[in-house]
């Protein structure tokens, strides 16, 4: 670290490290959040998505 310490700008490095960790950090506990909504809904009657697009489909 000495031999790049004019090159490299140490603490200005860790800090954005940090900042990046945080960050996957936060996303990470929000997906858990989020995959444990989508436990929590029901599921969905078979053929109901083919059955949305196609009355989507067929509205225009």
């Amino acid at each position: 670290m000495d031999k790049l310490r004019g090159e490299i700008n140490w603490s200005e490095e860790i800090r954005e490290f940090i900042k990046r960790r945080i960050e996957e950090e936060r996303k990470r506990k929000a997906l858990e959040r989020f995959i444990g909504i989508v436990k929590t809904l029901p599921e969905a009657p078979r053929g109901a998505a083919k059955n949305l697009v196609r009355g989507d489909r067929d509205s225009h």
